[in-house]
């Protein structure tokens, strides 16, 4: 794999290419900040204020983060994942 040092999409300078594995290139782009995470993902369903609002509504019981996923438009398992900080893991609070 060519990774590319400047990240001009438009560079075609040779100088500016150095070898590396998938590893190295996906490291490379979270190191760079260019993943797309929470809101900015293309199929997101919460922003992250939404998840504030779950994390800060203390549900506890299986009906409550029901209740929560319903109202959210989301599957109960992200509701969950959310209050155990198993996902959306970049939103403090």
């Amino acid at each position: 794999n060519a990774l590319h040092k400047c990240d001009n999409t438009l560079c075609v300078r040779f100088a500016h290419l150095f070898e590396g594995t998938q590893s190295d290139n996906v490291e490379d782009m979270v190191r760079k900040g260019r993943v797309a995470r929470g809101s900015r993902r293309a199929l997101a369903k919460l922003t992250e204020a939404q998840v504030l609002a779950i994390r800060h509504s203390q549900s506890k019981t299986r009906l409550q983060k029901l209740q929560l996923a319903v109202a959210y438009g989301v599957d109960p398992s992200t509701i969950h994942n959310i209050l155990i900080r198993k996902s959306w893991t970049h939103v403090g609070g």
